[in-house]
């Protein structure tokens, strides 16, 4: 009986306590600053009616039935005692743990989505992903605001929840360069702490934009007590980080294919980008030439290295008919493209049909038959290469398509 009752009375100062607390944590991490002001702010009124439960309970010794007396000390006591562990041992285990309650999870509401398209949530149930995300601070940024700048010193990452960013680089030339532009759901921002660095690139917000904030240490909590979830968390973290190395080593290939000496496809992209401007800047002709190889083996199946041979023998004559300023590339497994700068298509196809009739007179075996199909085409003024190229790709994927043999077209 003195349990419930007392205990029924008491819980009332932690619940006041907890509320408190739980609103000077909004829009702040400083989890001590805020238990500061809620002690500050809540020490009167808690101690004020715990004594006075105390000394109300206390009356009731002086009563001669017995049972009425134990039930008041034992009450005043539980009154004092209660207010004790609100104000020390609360604080204690709140300083190690995130308060998130159930109307926290009701009221935050999000995109399904984002939710579901997110690398950092993959494989997570709603619930749980509610739960990561509480255990973080959602910031708003307004449009040209910076959310992370570079060569600052960073120990939290940042999940993009609504609207879009653009993450940047300045060189130590003073040159910018867009590194991506990032949407919702994506990632951004743990490479700092991972890495023991300041921040690589500047993230801009470009329109009103609502970012999730968790600091390494929120997630180190989170492992206590819900171990699952932040095993998921790291889970997904380390297949982002993962495909970012992948992506960031196709980037960061070499100039030259290795085998045949001409140019990688990401360099010849490049190369093209400034190729278009110049040729706008001038008013000159720019024409490009995909040349798709198909190796047919006379009998049974080529290994690789019979096939890299004949690549290295045709490719060897092709480079034959390049001029300086042409560029020549490695296009795919079994296809180039050539760039040629201040010439039109006509040129193209002449200088097609040259490399074709010298493959036919070298007459290359290597007990295999050789079809190359050559597409040609000019890029026009209003294009930016790219169109160009998806209209000489699409040429020679319809031929294939069709099964025919294609020896020179002009798109």
């Amino acid at each position: 009986m003195v349990a419930v009752i007392a205990l029924g009375i008491s819980v009332d100062d932690t619940i006041h306590f907890l509320s408190r607390y739980h609103f000077c944590t909004r829009g702040t991490d400083d989890v001590e600053q805020a238990l500061k002001d809620t002690i500050l702010h809540e020490a009167t009124p808690i101690t004020t009616t715990s004594i006075a439960l105390a000394l109300g309970f206390s009356t009731l010794t002086l009563s001669s039935f017995e049972p009425v007396v134990y039930f008041g000390a034992l009450s005043a006591l539980v009154m004092v005692l209660a207010m004790f562990s609100t104000f020390v041992i609360t604080p204690i285990v709140l300083s190690f743990t995130r308060l998130i309650t159930v109307w926290d999870m009701l009221s935050l509401n999000l995109k399904a989505d984002v939710l579901k398209n997110s690398p950092l949530f993959k494989g997570m149930r709603s619930f749980q992903i509610k739960k990561a995300i509480l255990s973080g601070i959602i910031r708003d940024f307004n449009r040209d605001d910076v959310i992370v700048d570079q060569g600052l010193a960073g120990n939290e990452f940042f999940v993009l929840l609504e609207g879009a960013a653009t993450a940047t680089t300045r060189d130590k030339d003073g040159s910018v360069h867009t590194l991506g532009h990032l949407k919702a759901g994506d990632l951004f921002g743990e490479v700092a702490q991972l890495s023991k660095r300041n921040r690589i690139a500047r993230v801009t917000a470009d329109t009103k934009t609502r970012v999730l904030e968790m600091k390494w240490d929120s997630v180190g909590q989170l492992a206590r007590f819900h171990p699952r979830i932040a095993m998921r968390l790291y889970q997904n973290l380390a297949e982002v980080l993962s495909k970012r190395f992948m992506k960031l080593q196709d980037h960061t290939s070499k100039v030259h294919d290795e085998l045949t000496g001409a140019m990688t496809r990401p360099y010849l992209c490049e190369i093209l980008k400034h190729e278009v401007l110049r040729s706008k800047h001038f008013t000159e002709d720019i024409s490009l030439m995909l040349l798709d190889i198909d190796i047919v083996p006379i009998e049974g199946e080529f290994r690789t290295e019979q096939n890299d041979r004949i690549i290295l023998a045709v490719t060897n004559i092709i480079q034959g008919f390049m001029r300086p300023i042409d560029v020549f590339a490695r296009w795919s497994e079994i296809s180039f493209m050539v760039l040629l700068p201040r010439e039109n298509s006509e040129y193209a196809v002449k200088l097609a049909e040259k490399i074709e009739q010298a493959i036919e007179k070298a007459e290359i075996s290597f007990d295999a038959h050789l079809h190359i199909t050559a597409t040609v085409t000019e890029v026009k003024a209003e294009e930016k290469g790219q169109e160009a190229i998806d209209r000489l790709e699409q040429q020679v994927k319809d031929f294939r398509l069709k099964r025919k043999s294609l020896r020179i077209a002009v798109t």
